[in-house]
């Protein structure tokens, strides 16, 4: 999905190339960096805004109503795919052949331009998982550690140099917080239907009405 680059006027990218290659010969490699990922960033502060997904503190998050948090997860699973399969390697792709050849200087814009939404992303996840402990809140928390474990080799991939290595290990952190949440879930369920026996036998068998 080279949609960065596809909608950029053809020759533009040479040109940029041919800046970004004359400020590095100068002595301006990072402002020149710091220019360039300025602009992407509000790209992609812009594709965010389009896929409807806010800003949110985690105290913002943990004061939310649930049914809000529900919807807020369903935005969040939507940008989240869309932001690690399509918007991040573009954008990996097009920082490689502005700065063809300046590697570092590739490595540290791409960081920098992914840097805030990747955390915005990985924030909410971890609002999530250190949220209440209720369990009518399972499945949605479980939709949220699948969606960050089916992520995890673009995780890998796309942050897989040496200036976005906080960035892959917070994503390894929060998955496992995540794992922690649903097995903490599960013990809130089985201390519900301990302290709470079923009054009478259900005919027949069944489940236990929590």
């Amino acid at each position: 999905y080279d949609i960065v680059i596809a909608a950029l006027p053809g020759g533009t990218i040479d040109d940029l190339h041919e800046i970004v290659k004359r400020m590095v010969a100068a002595g301006y490699g990072k402002e020149c960096s710091h220019v360039y990922s300025t602009c992407r960033r509000e790209f992609l502060e812009e594709s965010f805004s389009r896929l409807q997904l806010q800003k949110f503190s985690i105290d913002e998050i943990h004061k939310m109503q649930w049914s809000e948090i529900e919807d807020e997860i369903d935005k969040w699973i939507k940008a989240i795919n869309v932001a690690l399969r399509i918007l991040f390697p573009s954008e990996r792709r097009l920082c490689d052949r502005v700065f063809f050849g300046l590697s570092s200087a590739a490595d540290l814009s791409y960081m920098e331009v992914c840097r805030g939404s990747a955390i915005q992303l990985l924030n909410f996840a971890d609002a999530v998982a250190i949220g209440s402990r209720a369990p009518e809140r399972l499945f949605k928390v479980l939709d949220v550690y699948e969606t960050i474990r089916d992520l995890m080799p673009e995780f890998e991939l796309i942050f897989s140099d040496q200036y976005c290595a906080l960035l892959r290990n917070e994503a390894v952190t929060i998955w496992k917080r995540l794992g922690e949440a649903i097995r903490g879930i599960f013990m809130e369920l089985e201390n519900l239907i301990r302290r709470d026996p079923a009054k009478a036998a259900v005919p027949g068998g069944g489940l236990h009405p929590i």
